[in-house]
């Protein structure tokens, strides 16, 4: 997969000794890779797959993707997310008197 707004940076081609313009290019060159991948700008891509998604937000960190019967859900800090739901109600007794 490629990113539309991001292209890795060519790496120099090294030298058979030891060279200080060499290693300064090498390491300019690696420095912009990884303002790259520290980059918060927006990525954009031509199609995306998403395998064997969580099917609940419990214990996943905010804005985690899962899914919920077919729709995709994000994971919000405002919203409360269980792994599972049981319940278990009683009434008593109740007596029916007819005359």
């Amino acid at each position: 997969m490629a990113l539309l707004k991001f292209k890795a940076p060519t790496l120099p081609m090294p030298t058979t000794a030891y060279d200080v313009n060499f290693m300064n290019q090498l390491v300019r060159a690696l420095g912009n890779y990884f303002g790259l991948l520290d980059s918060t700008t927006p990525i954009q891509v031509d199609s995306i797959t998403l395998s064997r998604l969580p099917t609940t937000g419990a214990g996943l960190p905010v804005g985690s993707v899962y899914q919920s019967g077919d729709v995709l859900m994000v994971v919000v800090d405002y919203k409360a997310y269980a792994a599972s739901l049981s319940a278990t109600a009683t009434l008593g007794s109740v007596t029916v008197t007819t005359t």
